[in-house]
């Protein structure tokens, strides 16, 4: 899977659940500000979801869901990478489901920091 293709995030969404939410003190008005910034890029390993604020924890974990269009097959996939505030590195678990257009990857996301999909 290292071959050089355009690989477009079309979609990200994070699914949360209702009072999963921890690690980190909430703002004044008793929320969690979260912010998502989606890269895209020529290669998979170019694909990374990095998340605001570091440290903000989930339990159950979270789902997040990506859209990835290219001439790609993710049917080998097993992990991605996410990567603390700390620069530690800790695999996480994958499922890569093929569509019309391309390919959706949901990763259970059981904290905040940087989520790397790579082979």
């Amino acid at each position: 899977m290292n071959e050089e293709v355009d690989v477009f995030v079309q979609k990200a969404r994070l699914t949360v659940l209702a009072n999963s939410m921890g690690g980190l003190k909430p703002s004044d008005d008793g929320n969690y500000w979260i912010t998502m910034r989606v890269i895209s890029g020529t290669t998979l390993s170019d694909v990374a979801v990095q998340f605001n604020p570091s440290g903000l924890t989930f339990t159950p974990a979270a789902t997040l869901s990506i859209k990835l269009l290219g001439p790609l097959d993710l049917s080998g996939l097993e992990y991605v990478y996410h990567v603390s505030g700390d620069g530690s590195v800790t695999k996480v678990r994958v499922h890569a489901y093929p569509e019309a257009t391309g390919w959706r990857v949901d990763i259970e996301v059981p904290g905040f920091s940087k989520y790397v999909i790579d082979d």
